[in-house]
């Protein structure tokens, strides 16, 4: 009997390691979702390059793939890395056999993202961003609470799995924001501009009152000192 040839005992042997060779977290995102200590503020910032918050300004067919899309992010803060003023995330909807993809971001979502760098050999255009562990890593911000859904990818007609890690979580925005700004030592600034915006506070309009009660009182005196120099001169 012939041995075996050399590219088939390769191969062999690398079908017999590739659970070695897989990332435990990649495969574990891909294959029954992330492992639950990391879906969390602190197990998210950990995975993120950049953490932003936003609002989706638009959602449209990716590539003309139904049921595929891509999301338009206008950032209103962030709280770690550099990002442009819009992000671009591709191939939503879906997660894909290679671990890509992500869950779904309609127009006008409020959101708090988690983002990692596209990896150098991803060609798209406008796109450098996708959504952390594999989709998983965001929170929608509704009425002040931030609300996390660990099994984004369950069909609508399809019970969750019965797992207590899986059920949605809700907290508020505001303790969210807080703690992954302690995460990241994130700029002051860009905190209160986060905070306003997922609370939905008025923005501070303290100044511009003072400036126009300012201008009121100057029209009031200039006002009075004409009626003054008018009766003088009569």
């Amino acid at each position: 009997m012939r041995p075996p040839r050399l590219g088939l005992a390769v191969g062999l042997l690398l079908v017999a390691l590739a659970p070695a060779l897989v990332r435990p977290e990649a495969a574990s995102a891909c294959y029954g979702g992330p492992a639950p200590e990391v879906l969390n503020p602190a197990g998210f910032t950990q995975y993120a390059d950049a953490i932003i918050v936003g609002e989706v300004a638009r959602e449209e067919e990716w590539r003309d793939r139904p049921g595929i899309y891509a999301s338009t992010v206008r950032v209103e803060a962030t709280l770690l890395g550099d990002v442009d003023e819009e992000v671009v995330l591709p191939a939503l909807g879906v997660l894909q056999g290679d671990c890509s993809g992500g869950q779904r971001l309609p127009e006008g979502e409020r959101v708090l993202l988690f983002l990692e760098r596209l990896p150098d050999n991803v060609n798209l255009p406008q796109a450098r961003w996708q959504i952390a562990i594999m989709g998983y890593g965001l929170y929608s911000l509704v009425d002040g609470k931030a609300l996390l859904d660990r099994n984004p990818y369950r069909h609508d007609d399809a019970p969750p799995p019965p797992l207590p890690w899986q059920s949605d979580v809700e907290r508020p925005a505001e303790d969210v924001i807080r703690e992954v700004a302690t995460l990241t030592a994130a700029d002051p600034t860009e905190v209160d501009r986060a905070l306003r915006f997922a609370i939905g506070s008025p923005p501070d309009n303290r100044g511009l009152i003072a400036l126009m009660v300012a201008a009121a009182s100057a029209v009031a005196v200039l006002g009075i000192a004409r009626w003054r120099h008018r009766r003088r001169a009569a």
